[in-house]
């Protein structure tokens, strides 16, 4: 290959600061929570070999870290499910490395479907993705106090474009400063940019949570269950007394979230469809949540991550 050795996509630098690095403090979160964070091996050195995804550069890497003399490999991307042994270059070329006393680990791919894993032979730790049980959450922790934003429930008028905060749905209703009530969907993300553009201060998103995975909003944003919606639409409706309000209140990183550890969505599961039945993914391992290096600035605040080049 002749393009230089330098990440692109990210998603080499996210996945190496994952594996190794040192402990880092102050680590932000929408500029507020600091943590100090620690990679798996964090003394380890990594050798990091980026490729075209060609079958010819694969191959190369592979040799060139046995001649490097690692202990690990890990190779975070996937092939068809249907791939046999001799179409799937980490499945030969690990082999070789396996018989020289490498560990080689391989994800199980993020097709999220029955029988659906890369890597399945049975010399490789495939590595399958899980949910750990923490989370960035937040709370309404009081309604009905006049120091907190009106509640405004676009979808009062039962029509689908607004209860669902479709694009342009908001521009004929009030919103601005305002928590919007909405029902949860396929784009929430897109629905909270609806709401912003529309002057909105806060969003509310109501209905089933399929998983705990925190979106990375553009505005405040609460996701209540469907009985919490309820109560919440009951008190919305309620007569009398002041106009409904509420506050949403981020509480940072929290623990002993439930189900935990599950399998995330999106990873691929079993049975493989080449190896005889031979049970994978072998291990899961928290592949959501975490908070890794990144080569740009990300998410919807200046302050999201704390963000330092390095020459």
């Amino acid at each position: 290959m002749n393009s230089p050795p330098v990440d692109t996509g990210g998603h080499g630098t996210h996945v190496a600061s994952i594996a190794g690095g040192n402990f880092v403090k102050n680590a932000m979160i929408v500029g507020k929570f600091n943590y100090t964070t620690s990679r798996m091996a964090p003394r380890a050195h990594l050798a990091i070999y980026k490729t075209n995804f060609t079958l010819v550069d694969n191959l190369k890497s592979y040799d060139q870290a046995m001649i490097d003399g690692v202990n690990i490999i890990n190779y975070s991307i996937s092939v068809e499910p249907t791939d046999n042994f001799y179409n799937d270059e980490a499945a030969f070329s690990r082999y070789k490395a396996t018989e020289k006393g490498i560990s080689v680990s391989v994800s199980a791919g993020n097709r999220g479907n029955p029988k659906s894993l890369s890597h399945s032979a049975p010399w490789l730790t495939m590595v399958g993705a899980s949910w750990p049980d923490r989370r960035l959450a937040t709370a309404p922790t009081q309604f009905n106090s006049s120091i907190f934003h009106p509640i405004v429930y676009p979808g009062a008028n039962n029509k689908r474009e607004t209860l669902g905060c479709w694009n342009g749905s908001l521009n004929n209703i009030d919103v601005k400063d305002k928590t919007v009530l909405g029902w949860a969907g396929n784009d929430n993300i897109g629905k909270g940019r609806v709401v912003l553009a529309a002057g909105g201060a806060a969003m509310i998103l109501m209905g089933p949570i399929k998983n705990t995975r925190n979106d990375k909003h553009v505005l405040p944003v609460l996701h209540v269950n469907s009985n919490d919606a309820n109560k919440i639409l009951n008190y919305y409706n309620s007569p009398g007394g002041s106009p409904p309000n509420a506050s949403i209140i981020f509480k940072g990183q929290v623990s002993g979230g439930r189900p935990a550890l599950t399998i995330a969505p999106t990873s691929s599961r079993g049975p493989s469809q080449t190896n005889g039945g031979i049970l994978k993914p072998n291990v899961i391992a928290p592949g959501y949540e975490i908070l890794a290096a990144s080569i740009v600035k990300g998410g919807p605040f200046s302050n999201y991550f704390k963000y330092d080049k390095v020459n």
